[in-house]
């Protein structure tokens, strides 16, 4: 099935969204972005506005207009090969989405600072509970179904309850305080949202720049109803074969490093590729 990849842009993101298009147009994905003044500030607390559009009521207009899935991509994302999976799920599911407390290895990486070559562990969540939601929300597949419109309804609802949280975290709020059992869910692979901070993880769907520029705010993990329930999870570390936390990575040579007396030396060559 084809895919209608929505979006949305300010002016001065034109160029990234030209990307965006670009790629999708690469293989043969219909688009159909907005351009906003500005947007809401759930989705960048840089030049947000209150009556800027939101994720939930973009992707709820676009289902309501083709009554197909469509398939929601950041204006930065970027299109590396061909949607395979994201296409074989069209229309088989209400939401798919990459959720971290669905994957038994989130550990993710940085350059050491003034650097590109060498980097170092940033953080993880050692979290697992594959009935909760904890998202990276770039690359988001939605079907027009009841269960769907009833959670993007919950969605533009806690985003108007918690104004200037991330829309990501509104998203979780809301799929962690409903009761989901009609929705037909999905948990993608890093390879379909692949951020920066996963070097190790070949993109199908990439986000090739820096992330965390103007970032909203987060939700307070108090009080009776929160983004997620860590109490309910189980706590999971790396598997064995994994890139140890404690080392370095040199991307350009695949070498793993340790740090002595201020130098770094290498240890051993890393088992697999970086995709930089």
């Amino acid at each position: 099935m084809s895919l209608l990849v929505v979006s949305l842009h300010t002016p001065d993101y034109r160029t990234k969204a030209g990307r965006l298009a670009a790629s999708c147009a690469a293989f043969g994905l219909p688009t159909a972005f907005t351009e906003a003044p500005a947007v809401h500030p759930s989705i960048s607390a840089r030049g947000g506005a209150i009556g800027g559009p939101t994720k939930p009521a973009l992707i709820r207009q676009a289902l309501a207009a083709s009554g197909e899935p469509v398939l929601w991509l950041d204006a930065d994302m970027m299109v590396r090969e061909q949607p395979e999976h994201l296409e074989a799920l069209a229309g088989t599911c209400d939401l798919a989405i990459y959720n971290w407390l669905a994957d038994d290895h989130t550990d993710a990486w940085r350059p050491l600072e003034g650097q590109s070559r060498y980097w170092e562990f940033r953080h993880a969540i050692d979290y697992f509970d594959e009935t909760q939601l904890f998202c990276s929300g770039g690359t988001q597949l939605w079907s027009a179904t009841e269960a769907a419109l009833a959670l993007l309804d919950d969605w533009q609802a806690a985003i108007e309850a918690h104004p200037g949280v991330a829309d990501d975290e509104c998203l979780d709020f809301a799929f962690n305080n409903r009761d989901n059992t009609a929705l037909r869910r999905e948990w993608l692979r890093k390879d379909y949202v692949r951020l920066r901070w996963w070097p190790h993880v070949k993109p199908v769907i990439d986000h090739p720049d820096p992330t965390g520029e103007g970032t909203p705010a987060h939700l307070p993990g108090t009080g009776q109803r929160k983004r997620f329930y860590p109490e309910r999870a189980k706590i999971v570390m790396p598997p064995p074969g994994s890139i140890p936390r404690a080392a370095i990575i040199d991307v350009e040579e695949g070498w793993l490093l340790r740090r002595v007396d201020d130098e770094l030396v290498r240890v051993e060559p890393a088992k697999t590729t970086f995709w930089l």
